[in-house]
């Protein structure tokens, strides 16, 4: 990874999925209020997947849950400096503190 963004390869199921990029997805994911358990670990689970989609959809991007380094989804979620005055993100917050 160069430091510019989130992925050094890319996530989704059935991807090579390394852990520390799918730490950082689900933590900016948890920030937007999309992925709303604790992140625990970097393992791609039904959730994450699901909150990529779900992000995915409301950006008005391609939904399938996978990202790629540069690829849209990873520029709309670096893009989106919004996330801590949303309704869904300040729900996350009080239903993980």
């Amino acid at each position: 990874m160069d430091g510019k963004g989130l992925l050094s390869a890319a996530i989704g199921n059935n991807l090579e999925n390394r852990e520390e990029d799918v730490e950082r997805v689900k933590s900016e994911l948890s920030k937007r209020g999309y992925y709303t358990r604790q992140v625990e670990n970097g393992i791609i689970d039904a959730e994450s997947t699901n909150a990529i989609k779900e992000f995915q959809k409301d950006k008005g991007l391609r939904v399938d849950g996978v990202m790629m380094p540069d690829g849209e989804t990873e520029r709309a979620i670096l893009a989106d400096k919004t996330y801590d005055r949303t309704d869904r993100a300040r729900r996350n917050q009080i239903v993980n503190n």
